[in-house]
């Protein structure tokens, strides 16, 4: 979709809404996603400046999360710039991305629009060794609901009996994790009180923390979408929504997701060359955009097939190479035959674990992103 395009929606929205719009769209396109991270913030910050301080400002927001640090930091460098903020969601807005829009004075949830629980999870045990993704993956709710369960489900009120249980915890997560696990646990309900109080309206204390306690503790599956009704029945700011603001929303997510191809997944087997099993190709996982500026998330993507091999094939080599009869020896070329068997014996070991290799059944493949940043893309017309 042309720049032009974008920015005329863009422009609808800002009529719409009396406000100044920033869009913020990290894609969710399967084998090939972009999270909320640090790096956003420098990139946003040239965007803010260019708008300048400014009575409304919006986000455009689409994410299936990232950073549960970011969000806070985003939210603080907005609100330096205008007197009001909201966050457009015409779609996901998951994780950090949720905690991003509980810091906003207005919430407009899309018909499809969905937020969701805020209950982070830490990657334990690191990168399994072919490099795709880790070993284990802890939710943080997960541990404290399995302590609270001990406590006030199972009844082991005796110290002797919780702390066997506890024991057995301790043997599958390291001292240092589970101290992580509690430091989380404590840390996004801090996190997400700040983003409520940074609001303009003032919130009572107690209804922090009944919303806070539904986001990040009673919506027991990571993957509940919560819409707009629910939304509203936790006490969270949604503003209220047109026609005419729905279907622009709407609308510029169709194009982002046309311009970030969304729509299909990453199939690394199908960007591979014949005969090949790596490959790399450029590509743009996210987009920050306003009526000024156009910002695209870029960099390399190499993937790799991985096969299951059984390791090095040991060759033997027995030419059985029979000579004339009658050939006198002065007539045999012998430094000749010598380099004949030499090449042999280098090039047919190597072209037999070549075709093993290519012979031997694919377990999958290796995606890996090198050098992404944030570029400006103004000029382009895409």
């Amino acid at each position: 979709m042309a720049r032009e395009d974008r920015k005329r929606l863009i422009e609808q929205i800002e009529a719409l809404r009396k406000s100044k719009l920033i869009t913020y769209m990290l894609g969710d396109r399967r084998n090939l996603s972009a999270s909320i991270n640090e790096d956003a913030v420098r990139a946003m910050y040239d965007h803010v400046i260019r708008i300048g301080h400014t009575g409304k400002l919006d986000l455009f927001l689409y994410s299936i999360g990232g950073s549960v640090e970011v969000p806070w930091k985003i939210v603080c460098m907005l609100r330096e710039y205008c007197d009001e903020l909201g966050v457009l969601i015409p779609y996901r807005a998951y994780s950090a991305a949720t905690l991003l829009a509980m810091g906003c004075d207005h919430i407009f949830l899309g018909k499809k629009g969905e937020l969701g629980p805020i209950d982070p999870a830490l990657n334990v045990g690191g990168p399994t060794p072919g490099g795709i993704g880790v070993v284990n993956e802890v939710r943080v709710e997960d541990i404290m609901s399995y302590v609270d369960f001990l406590k006030t489900k199972a009844g082991l009120t005796e110290q002797g009996a919780l702390g066997e249980n506890i024991r057995l915890l301790g043997e599958k997560l390291t001292p240092a994790t589970l101290g992580s696990i509690y430091r989380t646990h404590s840390h996004i309900r801090m996190l997400a009180g700040k983003l409520l109080h940074s609001r303009r309206e003032t919130i009572p204390e107690d209804k922090v923390e009944a919303i806070v306690k539904m986001m990040a503790e009673k919506i027991y599956s990571h993957g509940h979408a919560i819409g707009r009704k629910e939304a509203e029945e936790i006490g969270l700011p949604l503003g209220a929504m047109s026609p005419e603001l729905d279907a622009a929303m709407g609308g510029l997510l169709v194009e982002y997701e046309l311009l970030l191809n969304l729509r299909k997944p990453f199939d690394p087997e199908a960007e591979l060359q014949p005969g090949a099993d790596e490959g790399t190709m450029a590509a743009t996982v996210a987009i920050i955009e306003s009526m000024s500026a156009v910002s695209a998330h870029r960099g390399t993507v190499k993937f790799t097939r991985l096969r299951q091999t059984t390791g090095p094939v040991a060759v033997n080599l027995n030419l059985g190479v029979q000579l004339p009869q009658n050939l006198p020896a002065q007539a045999i070329p012998q430094q000749a035959i010598q380099q004949i068997l030499q090449q042999v014996q280098n090039d047919v070991p190597r072209m037999v674990q070549e075709q093993v290799k290519a012979q031997s059944p694919t377990m999958g493949h290796q995606v890996q992103t090198i050098g992404f940043n944030w570029e400006d893309a103004t000029a382009e017309t895409n």
